[in-house]
């Protein structure tokens, strides 16, 4: 099971459970309604752990963004499996643009936003 997944099926339980509650006029608590509110809770304050999104389940939202992509396929002669790329990685208008390669024979795995870069200012 996915993060979102998970926390669909959690916003589903307790929306069930507000359901039959409010339909009784009684107070919505229970073991299930509280763990699933507070798994919800877990998740909106943490993001993913690792930062990685599996693709093609999870598709990047934003354009104007680099990432770092997981990759399994051939670049410039090389076979690669499960390996992380940085650089001018987008994804545009549905499909991935990967810096000094051709899309063909290469597979996105996962990805995640690059981080802002590095300046002498910290």
């Amino acid at each position: 099971m996915t993060r979102e997944e998970l926390k669909e099926r959690c916003k589903r339980r307790v929306r069930q459970r507000e359901f039959y509650a409010h339909e009784r006029d009684i107070d919505p608590s229970g073991k299930v309604y509280e763990e699933s509110k507070l798994v919800l809770e877990l998740l909106e304050q943490r993001p993913a752990l690792d930062g990685w999104h599996k693709y093609p389940d999870e598709k990047p939202q934003d354009e104007e963004v680099e990432y770092i992509i997981c990759v399994s396929g051939k670049i410039r002669n090389i076979e690669y499996d499960h390996a992380v790329l940085m650089g001018d990685n987008y994804f545009e208008d549905g499909k991935w643009y990967i810096h000094g390669c051709r899309k063909e024979g290469v597979t996105v795995l996962a990805w995640m936003e690059a981080p802002e870069p590095y300046t002498d200012d910290l």
